[in-house]
């Protein structure tokens, strides 16, 4: 069960941290478009 529990959270940590990579890829992109 704990197992389980932890998997899932690594899970989301990575979600979380690509979620937040892939923003901050993008406010990079549009900066160096529009600037």
């Amino acid at each position: 069960m704990g197992d389980i529990q932890r998997e899932q959270q690594v899970l989301k940590t990575k979600i979380i941290f690509h979620y937040f990579n892939n923003v901050l890829n993008n406010n990079k992109f549009v900066v160096q478009n529009y600037s």
